[in-house]
């Protein structure tokens, strides 16, 4: 997700804190089932996002870094929304909270 729409989600999400209630009213059978109703509940609120926005940015490590995280726990891919949401926000609060800690900035 560019920063502009990041901007854009943070003072959305500023200006109706209804969003946090109906979020945690959403229910799914998946994850990408999930993402689909967020993605139509924020069009609501005229921010457009794709599934593509929830996905963890993946980038390349030098050896030294991968070196030093050796012996770790590795779990592959993003396995749960929250992952996905704390990516576009830069937020490290669990999701279970909603998206009030978007309110508060990254």
């Amino acid at each position: 997700m560019n920063d502009k729409r990041q901007e854009q989600l943070k003072k959305v999400i500023q200006e109706h804190p209804e969003i946090n209630d109906r979020i945690k009213e959403l229910r799914a059978d998946s994850q990408s089932e999930l993402q689909a109703q967020m993605i139509e509940l924020l069009k609501e609120y005229g921010v457009e996002l794709t599934a593509e926005d929830f996905k963890a940015p993946c980038e390349e490590f030098s050896d030294d870094e991968l070196n030093a995280v050796a012996g770790g726990v590795f779990t592959p891919g993003c396995t749960c929304l929250s992952n996905g949401i704390h990516m576009l926000t830069g937020i490290s609060e669990p999701f279970e909270s909603g998206v009030s800690a978007f309110t508060r900035g990254g």
